[in-house]
C-alpha cells in the first residue's frame, strides 16, 4: 500500500496556499497528513485491521481533502454496528476514495458527495464507495480501473483468493460505485 505522489503534491500545494489565508487550517492539514503518513509507514505488512481503525485512517484522509476542496466536497459514512470489528485489508479505502474524488470533483465542475457504506451481508463484508459527480467513460469501463484499484484487487486476491471481489458500477445518470466484497470475520484490536 502506498500513497500516490500526486496526493502528496496536491496536499502540500494546498497547505502552502492556505498558509497565507488560513494558518490554522494549514496547520490542521499538516497534522492530518503527518498522522496519515505515520499510518502508511507502520508495519501492517499488507495485513488486515479492524474496519473501525480503517475508518479512523480514512477520516484523516477525508479531512485533508475537505480542506482542499472546501464546500465543493461532502462525505457521508454509513456503518452497521456489527461491521465495526470486521477484518479489512489495511489502508484499503484510501485509494478507492482517492479515485472517487479524482474522477468526480477532480474532473468535473460542481459539488460532489462521497458516500462510504459498510455492512455485513451474511458471510460477506460489503463496502460501497460512491460519488455523485462522475461517469465511467469507455476507457475506464474497458480497462477495469486504474493503478490504485488494480493494486487493491491484487491485495484482496492475495488475502482472500476468489472469496473477494471489487467492481465498478455506473449508477445513472452521474454516479459511480466501487463495490468490495470480502469474507466476513471479526478482528480484535489486539492484533495491532
Amino acid at each position: 500500500t502506498q500513497l500516490q505522489p500526486h496526493f502528496l503534491f496536491n496536499t502540500l500545494h494546498a497547505t502552502i496556499t492556505l498558509l497565507d489565508e488560513d494558518t490554522l487550517s494549514a496547520e490542521d492539514m499538516l497534522l492530518k497528513l503527518s498522522e496519515l503518513l505515520r499510518a502508511f509507514l507502520e508495519d501492517y505488512d499488507g495485513q488486515e485491521i479492524p474496519l473501525r481503525r480503517e475508518l479512523e485512517l480514512l477520516d484523516l484522509y477525508l479531512g485533508i481533502q475537505q480542506r482542499r476542496f472546501k464546500d465543493r466536497l461532502t462525505t457521508r459514512i454509513y456503518v452497521s454496528p456489527e461491521a465495526m470489528q470486521a477484518a479489512v485489508p489495511s489502508l484499503v479505502l484510501q485509494p478507492i476514495v482517492e479515485n472517487a474524488i479524482r474522477h468526480g470533483i477532480g474532473e468535473h465542475v460542481g459539488e460532489d458527495c462521497i458516500e462510504v457504506d459498510c455492512r455485513r451481508e451474511g458471510d460477506a463484508m460489503c463496502i460501497d464507495v460512491r460519488n455523485r459527480n462522475s461517469t465511467l467513460d469507455g476507457q475506464r469501463r474497458v480497462a477495469g480501473h486504474g493503478i490504485g484499484l488494480s493494486n487493491t484487487r491484487l491485495r484482496m486476491r492475495e488475502l482472500y483468493g476468489d472469496d473477494a471481489s471489487l467492481r465498478l458500477d455506473l449508477i445513472v445518470p452521474r454516479r459511480v460505485a466501487c463495490r468490495l466484497r470480502l469474507p466476513f470475520r471479526e478482528l480484535d484490536d489486539d492484533v495491532l
